[in-house]
């Protein structure tokens, strides 16, 4: 959990929330818009000391993906925070990424890219920022 939290024994609460619907509204640019029960899927949610993580998985490494794929679970929970005053300090979201190669003994390998996003102004889509990333190779033991 160091990548997420910056913090190797953080243990944080785990939600596996599905499909969810709100209304919505923000800014791309200088145009509004504003949605009704839009659904998202969220992958998986962690809540680790006031900090809200939406985590969206692939199963292959891209070289760009949707935005709106964790801009839209970003702006629901900080639409949760201020309807039931939940205490939540930061959303954020992470990108994970999957990869698998074989070495040069022909052995599988797997990899997996983390990308963590944050963004500026909770109602902005475009005000998106990369607040870090890496990459970890998998091992047996």
């Amino acid at each position: 959990m160091i990548f997420l939290y910056e913090d190797v024994v953080a243990s944080p609460k785990i939600y596996v929330p599905g499909r969810k619907k709100a209304d919505l509204k923000y800014y791309v640019g200088n145009i509004p818009i504003s949605t009704q029960s839009l659904q998202m899927e969220v992958d998986l949610t962690l809540e680790y000391q006031g900090t809200v993580t939406v985590l969206e998985a692939k199963a292959r490494l891209m070289s760009d993906f949707a935005v709106y794929q964790i801009f839209h679970p970003l702006m629901y929970y900080h639409l949760q925070d201020q309807k039931l005053k939940l205490g939540i300090r930061t959303v954020n979201a992470c990108y994970i990424l999957k990869d698998e190669r074989k070495d040069s003994n022909q052995e599988r390998q797997t990899f997996v890219r983390l990308y963590l996003y944050e963004f500026d102004a909770p109602d902005r889509l475009d005000s998106i920022r990369l607040a870090r990333k890496a990459e970890y190779r998998l091992r047996r033991r």
